[in-house]
């Protein structure tokens, strides 16, 4: 690691090191190096360490460099996201109010001149539009599920009629796809509690997969009791 290079008129003392080489020159070319290879020989250990602090500060600030230019534009995108998220409440939830609103009041069926089946499917377009404003609002609230304070609503409601609203609102969808769709729901069952909203979410989510991925043969939806173990 260290070497003397003679010249006619300079004597270099040459230190090798882990990131680079050290140079030490002499312009009188009788002076003795010896003390100076010693000198230097118990020092290389410590020369390495210093220099690769050095190197590894210099990389250390870089990269903190780059993550406060990354945190800058991570803030921009999400102001960004949040100011498109604003604005496509106003223009999703105008309309579904107004779907929501006209649907409820032609289920009313005042002038007598709707048959049943005419206010069913009405019924399931209202529930639909409630549904997508529900699901507009849990995206909207973006901050809450980023945070880990999505609030559950715990209610008392028939878990019959929970299912029967929910293939209801499928049932036409299955149809289309020639599909057979059975329901059959255990009346003992009776109220459960619950957060409607949220498990409404879940069974329409599997679904939409049940519908997506089967293209023959049947769905259906079915709730039972389980017998008690003796």
């Amino acid at each position: 690691q260290l070497s003397i290079i003679n010249d006619e008129d300079l004597i270099i003392l040459k230190i090798n090191l882990d990131n680079g080489i050290l140079f030490l020159v002499s312009k009188n070319a009788g002076t003795d190096c010896s003390f100076f290879l010693s000198m230097f020989e118990s020092l290389i250990l410590k020369l390495n360490l210093s220099i690769n602090a050095c190197i590894n500060f210099n990389k250390l600030e870089k990269a903190n460099n780059l993550l406060k230019e990354q945190k800058k534009e991570l803030i921009k995108a999400n102001k960004t996201k949040d100011d498109f998220l604003a604005n496509m409440s106003h223009e999703l939830k105008t309309p579904l109010n107004s779907v929501n609103l006209i649907s409820s009041i032609m289920i009313r069926n005042k002038k007598g001149n709707l048959d049943p089946k005419d206010i069913e499917s009405l019924k399931v377009i209202n529930n639909s539009g409630n549904d997508l404003l529900f699901l507009i609002k849990d995206v909207l609230d973006i901050s809450k599920l980023e945070a880990g304070e999505v609030e559950l609503n715990y209610s008392d409601f028939k878990f019959c009629e929970f299912l029967q609203k929910t293939y209801n609102n499928i049932e036409m969808q299955v149809k289309q796809k020639n599909l057979k769709f059975s329901f059959d729901c255990d009346e003992k069952i009776g109220l459960i509690h619950s957060d409607e909203d949220r498990l409404k979410q879940i069974l329409k989510n599997l679904l939409s997969n049940a519908l997506k991925f089967t293209h023959k043969g049947e769905i259906k939806i079915s709730a039972k009791l389980l017998k008690k173990s003796q």
